[in-house]
């Protein structure tokens, strides 16, 4: 009895480890790879929702918190990911539950459950309806939208350390910058000392990217900031004495890249703070950017009510 034990538990522990080493070894697959879909949908129903529907879908790069470590990687020419995790309800997002999906050679496709908040807490617009109604498209067939945004084209020129760290796609029902009961990709892209994030119309490709690079790294950038951020009525923005100087301005830009406000610009340290008012702005993304003769900060606003 105690070799057959033996024998049990040596078999288990190299199926353990040969599957944990597939898991290693992900083959890539597209957002609206249909099987990836069905197998977060079939998941979901086992899991109790009776009429499940797609309402986000995204991924990032790291690591997936999963019971198996898994890095996930992204391939935006392709289109491509190692783990996608689609959100599924059945009416409302309080139904909801969200599976990450991996394909393993040879094996197929295997969804884990993970935290909604995976998601949700990194869009910009909490998406309302369902993706199942829309006609969205993948990234690799908006790419070439994207590649012709100036924004964009001017960010990966000035920080060729770019990298993209968040695609996330759904419905947008808040933000009025962006095209209502449309579906969105949300990008975000990281450089050292700069970040922007880009929303690309996933039926259409239009494209609109917000951001800031180009600052130097310095303790002085963690103290340029807004309280409270989303706002409502108003905000107060932190500018600090020792980034201030003559000839500079305080602009806010909408999520187009449009001139809204010329805002008070404090110089020579005559005041840290600057309250603004928001009243009138519409509920989105808007862009703060203070510039003097030599530099640029920038942070960004959100309106919400």
């Amino acid at each position: 009895m105690n070799r057959i034990m033996t024998i049990l538990a040596i078999s288990i522990i190299l199926i353990t480890s040969s599957l944990t080493a597939r898991f290693t070894t992900l083959t890539p697959f597209k957002a609206k790879d249909p099987k990836a879909i069905a197998a977060a949908k079939d998941q979901a129903s086992k899991d109790g929702l009776k009429n499940p529907r797609l309402f986000l879908v995204g991924t990032m790069s790291g690591e997936l918190p999963i019971q198996i470590p898994i890095t996930i990687t992204i391939d935006l020419d392709k289109g491509n990911a190692t783990a996608w995790a689609y959100c599924f309800a059945d009416t409302n997002l309080d139904s909801m539950k969200t599976y990450a999906v991996v394909q393993v050679p040879f094996l197929g496709y295997f969804p884990f459950a993970v935290p909604s908040s995976l998601i949700l807490a990194q869009l910009l617009f909490v998406p309302t309806k369902s993706l199942d109604s829309s006609n969205w498209k993948s990234i690799e067939n908006l790419k070439d939208s994207l590649n012709k945004n100036a924004m964009f084209i001017q960010f990966k020129k000035d920080r060729p350390d770019w990298t993209i760290n968040l695609v996330g796609l759904g419905m947008n029902t808040t933000d009025s910058m962006l095209a209502m009961d449309k579906p969105y990709w949300m990008m975000v892209f990281n450089s050292g000392g700069g970040m922007l994030t880009c929303f690309v119309q996933a039926e259409t490709g239009e494209t609109n990217c917000i951001g800031y690079w180009g600052v130097e790294d310095n303790a002085d950038m963690t103290k340029f900031e807004i309280y409270p951020n989303p706002a409502s009525e108003q905000a107060l923005l932190i500018l600090p004495p020792s980034i201030q100087s003559l000839n500079s301005k305080l602009e806010l830009f909408d999520s187009f890249g449009k001139l809204i406000r010329n805002l008070y610009a404090p110089v020579s340290g005559e005041t840290d703070k600057v309250m603004i008012n928001t009243s009138g702005l519409s509920n989105g993304v808007y862009l703060l950017q203070y510039s003097s003769k030599d530099k640029t900060y920038s942070t960004k606003l959100l309106i919400h009510r």
